[in-house]
């Protein structure tokens, strides 16, 4: 059963990745002339992490401002003289920043990864690159441009498990950045409603009893250039999560954010938009009942799952209303 979930899933991805990467698409516009050059100088490419998993997730129609790009070492200088890249510069996990028209690039050779450098992991392949990272939800990665006639590749580490159980887990419980990582769970969490995993709560435990609070925050800082989960709200969390584990040794755990009240609640896209994000936008749903999700000053706020699916089932309701009433 979990073996056919995962084959649906990666079906899913396939599938996004294919319409996502064609020249008539939003992606594709935009750095179709990118993919173009991968394929005609026959580099080896692959998307990592965070750009494959908002594709199968959030089902993102328009491109990223930012990719994670991962090449093959003997393709790297190649890569990087015959493209077309600008403002190239050293970035703080040892890869290098480009630019492509509007694109922010990452870039690194596969050997440059962080947990290869330091040995913990011994199979330098592109099979073995996902289970480097510290997050489940990052360890995928997709083939760029195959070659005519073969698949795309696509690797794996727990990633479509996590997605099967809604679960933030970790991967590689080994991190250059431990206090990022940590709000990257967060973070993801307040986006996709998923819970963290024990063993992701007793990392978290243990790193919280080491660390200063400031540090979490200064992490944020540094990535995000701004404060995405306040010092206060992580505190709550790991209290929460403290006193679960001392009441269930076993369990997991839901993060706890914020309830937002009617006035306050705005929903403001980010670099990801919705298929179904114009008729919300745009269509007038009439009167709300107390308690109603989304728009009551007893909702919470909604993730982007949520709010994709409510916002399709509501379009299919006035269309099927807008048909009866013709």
């Amino acid at each position: 059963m979990l073996n056919e979930k995962i084959s649906e899933l990666e079906s899913k991805l396939r599938n996004r990745l294919v319409r996502a990467l064609r020249k008539d698409s939003s992606w594709g516009k935009l750095f179709g002339e990118f993919i173009h050059l991968i394929k005609e100088r026959q580099l080896t490419a692959y998307l990592f992490g965070g750009t494959v998993r908002d594709l199968l997730l959030l089902n993102a129609t328009q491109p990223p401002r930012d990719l994670d790009i991962v090449v093959d070492d003997s393709s790297f200088e190649f890569f990087l003289n015959e493209l077309p890249l600008e403002k190239i510069s050293r970035n703080r996990f040892g890869g290098l920043k480009c630019n492509f028209k509007t694109l922010e690039i990452d870039v690194w050779p596969l050997r440059k990864t962080w947990a290869f450098e330091k040995g913990y992991r011994q199979e330098f392949t592109f099979g073995a690159l996902p289970t480097t990272t510290f997050l489940n939800l990052d360890a995928i990665v997709a083939e760029i441009s195959p070659p005519k006639g073969r698949p795309r590749r696509i690797y794996e580490s727990g990633f479509f498990v996590g997605v099967i159980e809604k679960k933030i887990d970790c991967n590689l419980e080994l991190t250059e950045y431990p206090e990022l990582n940590i709000v990257r769970g967060f973070v993801l969490s307040q986006r996709t409603g998923y819970h963290f995993s024990n063993r992701f709560c007793r990392f978290l435990l243990d790193l919280v009893y080491a660390k200063n609070p400031s540090d979490f925050e200064r992490a944020q800082l540094q990535h995000y250039k701004r404060i995405r989960i306040p010092k206060k709200l992580l505190h709550e969390n790991f209290e929460q999560i403290r006193k679960t584990l001392n009441t269930n040794p076993c369990s997991s755990f839901l993060p706890i954010f914020p309830r937002t009240t009617q006035q306050e609640f705005t929903f403001v896209p980010g670099p990801y938009c919705f298929e179904a994000m114009t008729p919300w936008m745009e269509m007038d749903f009439g009167p709300v009942n107390e308690g109603q999700a989304f728009y009551t000053s007893k909702s919470v706020r909604p993730t982007p799952i949520q709010a994709q699916k409510s916002t399709r089932e509501r379009g299919m309701k006035i269309r099927k209303r807008s048909m009866e009433s013709t």
